[in-house]
């Protein structure tokens, strides 16, 4: 009489099995200086207080945060991520990885902190160059203020000098020249402190798996770009009207100037709410005394 084999499932490996899973379903909100909940899945020793390896029945990270009911069933639900269960078969790789003794290198680190693939330890900056640039990126919050308010001035006064023409028009030429010039100082160094900050590839698109947050970065560092690049081509174009300040150009430079000052604000806005939230929210609720 022939017995039956227990089926045993294949050996989980770490790098090719779990790591992709997690920085697909997990990282995008659990590493890097904004983690929810001040959860880190970098932080191993937390992780692992959450498993009883061998047990999947008594590791809470199983019972409680992966197999249980979406929100969509109880309200009050503890499932991660927040439209989960995620899907069988990567719950099938986690309950074996469990079983197996939930083996979690000591010096393992992940990179990505925006939900974008990016495997492996954190690159440090190699030569003189990359490390002045990875430097010079934490004056952005500073240098930002610059242009914005350059530009907003200057939009202003081109939106004023309809009106009254005169002094208003060389208010507006000499805050487009300075903010332009900021515009470039400040969006090199966004593009640095990015980097520096382990947020994804200027190719990566943010996709249905990322976190509101990667596409908030998405928009904003390429918004910022683009207000850099419109105001270098309003001050081209008004370079040349101001030497022939009867053509049309004149009216085309102080028009392209307003506009950019309104994006310039959309842009400051959105590096507001990546630093302090909800900004407006949070100060019409300070407003009505919520």
């Amino acid at each position: 009489m022939e017995v039956d084999e227990v089926s045993v499932p294949p050996k989980v490996d770490f790098e090719r099995d779990l790591v992709p899973l997690l920085e697909r379903r997990c990282a995008g909100c659990h590493v890097g200086e904004l983690a929810k909940g001040g959860f880190h899945i970098n932080d191993r020793d937390a992780l692992l207080g959450y498993i009883e390896p061998g047990d999947t029945e008594n590791s809470s990270l199983w019972t409680d945060y992966l197999n249980a009911d979406s929100a969509h069933v109880d309200p009050a639900t503890l499932v991660m991520p927040l439209n989960g269960p995620i899907s069988e078969s990567e719950l099938s790789i986690i309950e074996d990885w469990i079983e197996q003794g939930a083996d979690w290198p000591e010096n393992f680190r992940f990179v990505s902190t925006m939900g974008v693939r990016s495997r492996g330890k954190p690159i440090e900056p190699e030569g003189l160059i990359q490390r002045v640039s990875a430097f010079v990126g934490y004056f952005h919050p500073a240098v930002v203020h610059f242009p914005i308010a350059l530009l907003l001035f200057g939009g202003a006064a081109a939106a004023l000098s309809f009106l009254t023409g005169g002094r208003a028009v060389y208010v507006a030429f000499y805050s487009l020249i300075w903010g332009a010039l900021f515009s470039i100082v400040a969006t090199y160094l966004g593009w640095s402190l990015a980097a520096e900050k382990g947020y994804p590839d200027w190719m990566a698109v943010p996709t249905g798996d990322s976190i509101e947050e990667a596409s908030a970065v998405f928009r904003h560092r390429w918004l910022g770009t683009f207000a850099t690049l419109m105001s270098i081509a309003v001050t081209i174009c008004a370079a040349f009207a101001m030497r022939k300040p009867h053509g049309l150009l004149r009216h085309v430079w102080r028009i392209g100037l307003i506009v950019t000052a309104i994006v310039i604000a959309i842009v400051g806005h959105q590096g507001g709410e990546l630093v302090y939230g909800d900004v407006m929210a949070k100060a019409y609720s300070r407003l009505v005394g919520k």
